[in-house]
């Protein structure tokens, strides 16, 4: 589970790769995102982005405002991607092999 640098949003992940976005306030789901690849981790990157690391070594960045089905950045890491960070600014990940 994250949450938005407003605290107007919240993420959440499960198991089998579902993300979900939630209205915090509202305490209701008003986004999801079933992919074909498994999501490992989450975190949001400012107000409205959302940077997703995948089983299969990519990350995407979404505009949580649009379809989180549509990625408008992708870099492809080579392997899994276990964890992900963002000051708003810039983002760090790292990957199963222990990289950076």
């Amino acid at each position: 589970v994250k949450l938005s640098s407003t605290g107007t949003l919240g993420s959440s992940l499960s198991a089998d790769g579902h993300v979900a976005l939630w209205d915090v306030r509202a305490a209701r789901e008003v986004k999801w995102s079933s992919r074909p690849q498994r999501v490992t981790s989450l975190c949001f990157a400012g107000a409205n982005s959302m940077v997703m690391g995948r089983d299969d070594g990519v990350l995407e960045v979404v505009d949580v405002r649009a379809s989180m089905d549509a990625a408008f950045f992708t870099l492809h890491l080579g392997a899994a991607v276990n964890c992900v960070e963002s000051d708003g600014r810039q983002w760090v990940a790292g990957d199963a092999e222990g990289k950076l």
